[in-house]
Parts: structure tokens; sequence; C-alpha cells
């Protein structure tokens, strides 16, 4: 009825839907098999999206300062990027950081 923005609010609407569906799914399958949702790293992830959510949706509305609004969107996503760091098993750790090293220039940020 209200065209392409129609369009998108029922795919939002959707997307929201069928997230919350396969988390629940997801949480139920964890508990039958006696393992425990990851709740910090699950905070962290949906964090990320709401940050990306408010700067997606800052920019739309005030064009003029989207420079503005990519740069203190820039620091919320350091800023997750680090607490996701600090929760991130030891092996999951070493396997990022041998990724990483392999990107020409990244070795000096590292002492591997």
């Amino acid at each position: 009825l209200i065209g392409i923005l129609g369009a998108g609010i029922a795919l939002l609407i959707a997307e929201l839907v069928a997230a919350v569906g396969y988390k629940i799914y997801a949480q139920r399958w964890l508990e039958e098999n006696g393992l425990l949702w990851p709740q910090q790293a699950f905070s962290l992830a949906t964090i990320s999206v709401l940050i990306a959510a408010f700067s997606l949706t800052g920019m739309i509305l005030k064009p003029e300062y989207k420079w503005v609004i990519l740069g203190v969107s820039l620091i919320f996503f350091s800023w997750n990027l680090w607490r996701y760091w600090l929760v991130l098993p030891s092996v999951a750790i070493a396997s990022a950081k041998n990724i990483i090293v392999k990107i020409p220039g990244m070795r000096r940020f590292f002492f591997v």
C-alpha cells in the first residue's frame, strides 16, 4: 500500500521475526544438548547491530552530519570490537592473530 517504504518495512519486520525465531530455536537446542547460550557474545553482537541501526538512521535523518556520524559510529564499533575480543576463547584469539598478521602491514601490531 505504501510502495517501496512499505516493502522495506515488511522486509524489516520479517527479518526481525525470523531472527527472534532462530534465536529461540537455537537456545532450545543448546539447552536440550546440555550447552549454555553464549549470552555475553550474543549481547555484544546485538550491540553491534544497534550501533549500525542508529548510525544508518542518523545518516538518513541528518545527511549533512554523515562524516560526524561515521566517526562516532566507528569509535563505538571499535569499542565494541575490543569488548568482544576480551571475551573470545584463547584458541579463537590465536586463530584471529594468525589471520591478521598475514595482512600486509599488520604484523607490527602483534608480537607473535
